[in-house]
C-alpha cells in the first residue's frame, strides 16, 4: 500500500511480479487501495493468502477481484446463506473458494439443494441442512443431493388439488427410500395411484416393512387408488388391494 502511494510510482519497464501476501481480511481491505491503479501496474501484482481463512461470499468475490489471486496452498472456506451462495452477483467467489458450505442451519427446497450441490467445492458441514418439499419433488432427489441433508420433510398439503401429492408406486418407493425422511408435521393427504399389479406389490412391501421405518409409518398417511380398469385379477392380488390403506377404485373397475 505504501509503495503504491509513492509520488510518481510506476512499474514501467518492470517485468516480474510483486506478491502481496496477507490474511483474507487484510487482502479484502487492500482491494480498496487498488481502485484507480493502472492496469499496467495491476498485471505485476499477485495477491496471495498467508493462511487458511473462512469468509462470506461477498468477501470471496472481493478476493477474486484482486489482481492475480492465488491461495498459496491455503484453504479458503466460503460460508454463507443458501440465498447468498446462489446469488449471481457472488458467482466469482467460487473461482477462489476451496470449500463452500452454509453458514447456519438451513431449510431448502429440492431445487435449491440441487443448485448447492452443483457449486464448486460445496460440502455439508456442521450446520444442518433440511430439504423440505412436496412428495413428488422429494422423490426426485439424487443420492448426491440427499447426502447433504440431515433430514427430508414433506411440506404440508397446500389446501387445493395438487399433482405433487399423488405418486405412482415407483415414486413412492423413491420417497420412502430416503434415509432421513421424516413424516413429522405431515398427516396427508398423499395418494399412491397405480395399476392393480403395482399396488398389490406395494401392499406386500408395506406388510414386510420394519416397524418404525419410514415405509411402515407411511401406512397411517397414504391412501391407495386404482389407475385404470383391471380384468382377471387373481384372488390373492384382490385381497392385497383391499388391504391397502384407504384403497379406492377411483372410478375404475375390477
Amino acid at each position: 500500500t505504501a509503495l503504491l502511494a509513492l509520488p510518481n510510482f510506476s512499474m514501467s519497464g518492470f517485468t516480474s511480479q510483486v506478491t502481496v501476501t496477507d490474511t483474507a481480511t487484510t487482502l479484502a481491505s487492500f482491494a480498496a487501495t487498488l481502485a484507480g491503479v493502472p492496469s499496467a501496474t495491476l498485471t505485476h501484482i499477485t495477491s496471495e493468502l498467508s493462511a487458511d481463512a473462512t469468509v462470506s461470499a461477498t468477501t470471496a468475490v472481493t478476493l477474486a477481484g484482486l489482481p492475480n489471486p492465488i491461495n498459496g496452498g491455503h484453504v479458503l472456506t466460503v460460508l454463507d446463506t443458501p440465498t447468498a451462495l446462489l446469488a449471481s452477483s457472488n458467482a466469482a467467489a467460487f473461482t477462489v473458494a476451496s470449500v463452500v458450505g452454509v453458514s447456519g442451519p438451513a431449510t431448502v427446497t429440492v431445487a435449491v439443494a440441487n443448485q448447492l450441490v452443483a457449486l464448486h467445492g460445496f460440502a455439508a458441514d456442521s450446520n444442518p441442512i433440511t430439504i423440505a418439499d412436496t412428495p413428488a419433488n422429494l422423490a426426485t432427489l439424487s443420492s448426491a443431493t440427499a447426502a447433504i441433508a440431515v433430514q427430508e420433510t414433506v411440506l404440508p398439503y397446500p389446501g387445493s388439488a395438487s399433482a405433487d401429492y399423488t405418486l405412482n408406486t415407483t415414486q413412492f418407493s423413491a420417497l420412502t427410500a430416503l434415509q432421513h425422511l421424516s413424516w413429522s408435521g405431515f398427516s396427508g393427504p398423499l395418494t399412491v395411484q397405480d395399476s392393480a399389479s403395482n399396488l398389490a406389490s406395494l401392499e406386500v412391501s408395506l406388510a414386510d416393512a420394519q416397524p418404525g421405518s419410514v415405509l411402515a409409518l407411511s401406512h397411517g398417511i397414504i391412501s391407495a387408488a386404482l389407475l385404470g380398469n383391471a380384468v382377471g385379477i387373481p384372488a390373492g392380488e384382490l385381497l392385497q388391494l383391499v388391504a391397502l390403506p384407504g384403497f379406492s377404485m377411483a372410478g375404475h373397475g375390477l
